[in-house]
């Protein structure tokens, strides 16, 4: 819900600059593919602790970062 929230905002004041749709999108995908990062690398760590593995049921960090770069690439789409 945060990264829905959070690309309105950017959306919004995108609109207002009046800048290109393609950068806007080339910037969000970028903003999706840092969150999917983040969420693997996380994930990595999952030896340490379960808290770092991507589990929707369990709410994960892992998961919500995952989750979120996806929500981005359907949002550009």
């Amino acid at each position: 819900m945060l990264a829905g929230a959070l690309l309105g905002v950017l959306l919004r004041r995108h609109l207002q600059d009046s800048g290109s749709a393609w950068r806007f999108a080339a910037r969000m995908l970028g903003y999706a593919a840092t969150l999917g990062v983040a969420g693997v690398l996380l994930h990595s760590l999952n030896g340490l602790h379960p808290a770092f593995r991507i589990s929707k049921n369990h709410a994960t960090v892992s998961w919500g970062l995952v989750s979120s770069a996806l929500t981005c690439g359907a949002w550009v789409a």
